[in-house]
């Protein structure tokens, strides 16, 4: 690993995991400087660095924790809708509470991650998952082929 993919390794492994409340003011601060980070780091070498991390998670048995920070990492990485058509939305992950949407409903396409006055907040908690690992991957690849980067610059 390069330099650079080792400390975002360590930044990423710092982050706290989604859990049963909101993150602090100083636990955002870290996702937002993680995601800040990664967000200057060349694309090749992000995909390579969540290969390992996908890697490692996948022969863990107490990935989740690892999985639920990549999860809400991207929703900050990138900027999604908060409101959208519920056939632009895709589970790389059978989180247990994944909201459903009822027929023409929008959904928040950054779920569990929501934005007030460009901050931060949780509007679900975890509640577990089930299934196959989270693609961590494929779900940036995708988030990338359709969204921009946040505006992370303070």
């Amino acid at each position: 690993m390069t330099a650079q993919q080792v400390k975002a390794k360590e930044l990423i492994g710092n982050l706290i995991p989604w859990g049963d409340h909101d993150f602090t003011g100083q636990e955002w601060d870290a996702y937002l400087s993680c995601a800040q980070y990664l967000q200057q780091m060349d694309e090749h070498d992000l995909i390579s660095l969540f290969e390992i991390i996908q890697d490692e998670y996948i022969h863990d048995a107490d990935g989740d924790k690892m999985q639920s920070r990549l999860f809400i990492l991207l929703r900050i990485l990138f900027k999604l809708p908060l409101s959208g058509d519920p056939s632009s939305r895709r589970s790389f992950k059978g989180w247990e509470n994944w909201p459903i949407s009822k027929g023409t409903e929008q959904v928040n396409i950054g779920w569990p991650v929501h934005w007030k006055d460009n901050h931060p907040f949780l509007e679900d908690r975890y509640e577990g998952s089930l299934g196959k690992a989270y693609a961590l991957v494929q779900e940036y690849e995708y988030f990338k082929s359709i969204y921009r980067y946040r505006n992370l610059l303070k």
